[in-house]
């Protein structure tokens, strides 16, 4: 149940009714955990979120982050500047699909978060062959770019939600 009063001016207010929303199905529910009733577990390649489907992939597997390189999506590195400086996502199929989340929750594929040295709700960086890490890099030439946070380290689930800047190291 969804209530609103008064005209349409910004002081104005929405109310959304007891367990309504919670109720509902759609494209932008990322719940994520045992029991969810929207979107339970998730495998390898799985995403919820925000989907494009135009241009297939190339080079890159299911559960790895791609850049859209103008002709395709290929796979994403933090070593050379159109790959971290491209519009990023994370391929949901194997190499060829169209299918790529640019924002949402996602499984990568297996040890896609590619260190141990964080935790749950750390920031990710772009890493080396279409996976991300816990560190930034720290190599002359390189460049970061946070490209989201992690949700379950063991299972490689993150949020992923990458920031437009990045900085080369020099």
């Amino acid at each position: 149940d969804i209530s609103a009063s008064g005209g349409f001016f910004l002081e104005n207010r929405a109310s959304i009714g007891s367990g309504s929303i919670h109720d509902q199905k759609g494209m932008f529910s990322v719940n994520y955990g045992d029991g969810s009733a929207m979107t339970g577990s998730l495998s390898n390649g799985d995403g919820y979120g925000e989907i494009v489907s135009l241009i297939p992939t190339n080079g890159a597997d299911i559960g790895e982050v791609v850049y859209h390189s103008g002709g395709d999506w290929q796979q994403a590195d933090k070593d050379t500047e159109d790959k971290t400086n491209s519009w990023l996502g994370v391929s949901l199929g194997a190499a060829g699909n169209t299918d790529v989340l640019i924002r949402g929750v996602v499984r990568l594929a297996a040890g896609g978060i590619a260190d141990a040295g964080g935790s749950e709700g750390d920031a990710l960086y772009l890493g080396d062959d279409g996976a991300v890490t816990f560190a930034p890099t720290t190599t002359s030439g390189d460049f970061v770019r946070i490209v989201g946070y992690c949700i379950d380290e063991a299972l490689d689930i993150i949020y992923f939600n990458p920031d437009g800047t990045w900085i080369e190291i020099a």
